[in-house]
């Protein structure tokens, strides 16, 4: 059951041709020859008296750039100031072709006014004086002890920014007129680094920087095979999707054919499963859109659309969650789902994402495997996938985004323990971790 991802995917309005292949731009390995080492420069807000400071590192050991400091008001205007690091030593390579800015970082604290800005274009002057280049605001991973994927769409860039706060007036996913244009994709020529609008402390380790969803065809150099990690993305308070995370050395696959493939629901009727009324989760695997602590009153409710969307949608997605101070967390109409094609005509494989993205198989859209429906008894096992991760007590999905989550729903709210075991039992037959499995409290529900 995907929520709302966090409400926190970003429009990847690019072409939907297949991901081929990455273009790496910054790297932190000390040798001056290579094309991806640049030069960054720290520079803190000199605006009437600006009082944030911040540093920019290279940890020569680890090859990783860090970037550290205290954004505060700046005095006269009452607001946060900003920090940033920039590099603009060099020409970087043609990512014309690409889809996507990819940051592969961590923080050990928490913050929220992290941006990305590439380029030198200047926005029209009903946009802003002094801001210059094309900025996206992304959500540095904390917590994780590995370096984590963080992507951010080109869709989801705008050189129409705020001078004061950082923040865009529009976004490219809604205003064609602030899209990166073709000449700057061409060469970025800078990229730099803010802790901008937002009071705080702020550390962050990047590993690399390299652009994603590439055309290998147009961008032969500083190439890699893009790899297909499971993703994960930011949380955020607000309904505003800011960050993709893609999973990068924290959960590991298990070696091939370690864990066996899982079968589907036989003869599944997606019409009798969505139409039989809501699905209340009794149980469920914590994942980076459903931790743990939301774990009260879980629903998924699934309908028909009327017609097909535009990204080939069939099926609307609504679900709901919970915290223990009823907080809510309702993905309303942002998410949907259909037949996953590379399985034919087969109805218990979907897969699910946002409604407005195109479908990026791994980026913007992941498996809903029904493993089992009984409709009479009101019973259904879903996983987010294969499992592919071996632990001593079996499989498991991965605990990002797409690729991971495992649940048993019941139609009936109230708790039915020999359901919920026949589920558990389905699920150890076909060779899951069970201890993933945490409790859904439905007893406060309205």
């Amino acid at each position: 059951m995907h929520r709302s991802l966090l409400q926190l995917l970003l429009a990847v309005l690019v072409c939907s041709c297949a991901l081929a292949g990455d273009v790496t731009l910054v790297t932190f390995d000390n040798n001056a020859a290579s094309s991806t080492t640049h030069a960054f420069t720290q520079k803190n807000d000199p605006v009437m008296g600006g009082k944030s400071t911040g540093t920019w590192s290279v940890d020569a050991k680890n090859k990783v750039g860090v970037f550290e400091g205290d954004v505060v008001d700046v005095p006269f205007l009452k607001a946060p100031g900003f920090i940033k690091a920039q590099a603009a030593d060099s020409k970087f390579p043609d990512i014309s072709s690409c889809g996507a800015i990819v940051l592969k970082a961590r923080s050990s604290t928490p913050y929220g006014g992290y941006r990305l800005s590439f380029g030198n274009k200047k926005g029209g002057l009903l946009c802003s004086f002094f801001s210059r280049g094309y900025k996206a605001r992304f959500a540095a991973p904390t917590g994780y002890p590995d370096f984590q994927n963080v992507v951010l769409p080109f869709a989801e860039f705008s050189d129409c920014n705020s001078d004061s706060t950082g923040e865009p007036k529009k976004l490219c996913r809604d205003d064609k007129s602030v899209c990166p244009d073709a000449t700057t994709l061409k060469d970025i020529e800078t990229v730099s680094i803010w802790a901008e609008g937002v009071s705080g402390k702020v550390h962050l380790e990047i590993e690399s920087i390299s652009a994603t969803g590439c055309n290998n065809d147009n961008n032969n150099k500083n190439t890699t095979t893009n790899n297909n990690d499971a993703a994960r993305t930011a949380s955020s308070s607000s309904a505003t999707p800011e960050a993709i995370f893609l999973r990068g050395n924290g959960d590991s696959a298990s070696g091939a054919g370690a864990c066996a493939p899982v079968q589907t629901a036989k003869n599944f009727s997606l019409d009798s499963y969505i139409n039989n009324g809501r699905w209340y989760i009794q149980q469920q695997a914590t994942t980076t859109y459903l931790p743990k602590k939301e774990n009260y009153c879980v629903f998924a409710e699934y309908e028909r659309l009327p017609k097909k969307s535009f990204w080939g949608y069939t099926v609307q997605v609504h679900n709901y969650a919970q915290e223990a101070n009823g907080k809510a967390h309702d993905s309303k109409k942002f998410i949907c789902a259909r037949v996953d094609s590379k399985y034919g005509n087969d109805e218990s494989k979907l897969t699910v994402g946002p409604c407005f993205l195109p479908r990026f198989s791994g980026f913007t859209t992941g498996p809903y495997w029904v493993l089992y429906h009984d409709a009479a008894a009101g019973l259904a096992v879903v996983s987010g996938g294969q499992p592919t991760i071996q632990t001593p007590n079996g499989c498991r999905t991965g605990s990002g985004v797409n690729n991971a989550g495992l649940w048993i729903f019941t139609h009936a709210q109230e708790r039915n323990e020999a359901l919920v075991a026949k589920g558990r039992n389905i699920l150890q037959s076909q060779g899951y971790d069970l201890s993933v499995l945490n409790d859904v409290d439905q007893t406060p529900c309205k």
